[in-house]
């Protein structure tokens, strides 16, 4: 392809390779370093909390307090607690990460 005398096909395959691989590690890893637990019979009823958890210097140091399942499920019996990370959070910790900054969730289903 030629825009104004230039070959511009490297560049455009280029960047269609880099964002193609960009995609693929965001689909890839958004299941990776998750966890799930339950507590009691599990999850009934299809209500979730979500809370979001930052840490700096690369995981070391919760920022905001470490958040608590129990609380987050009040004075349920039987709860899922899953934590881990998700596609924004994973794109997030692409581009914050190299900084020291992390982020993951924790999701209570009851």
């Amino acid at each position: 392809m030629k825009f104004h005398g230039k070959n511009t096909n490297r560049f455009i395959g280029g960047t269609f390779c880099l964002v193609l691989t960009f995609c693929l590690v965001l689909a890839l890893t958004q299941g990776c370093m998750s966890s799930k637990h339950t507590v009691g019979a599990g999850a009934t009823g299809g209500e979730a909390v979500v809370v979001r958890q930052w840490y700096a210097l690369w995981g070391l140091v919760p920022l905001g307090g470490t958040p608590d399942s129990r609380t987050l499920a009040g004075n349920r019996l039987n709860y899922t607690v899953h934590t881990g990370f998700d596609t924004w959070d994973t794109f997030l910790n692409l581009v914050c990460g190299w900084i020291g900054f992390y982020r993951n969730h924790v999701e209570v289903e009851f």
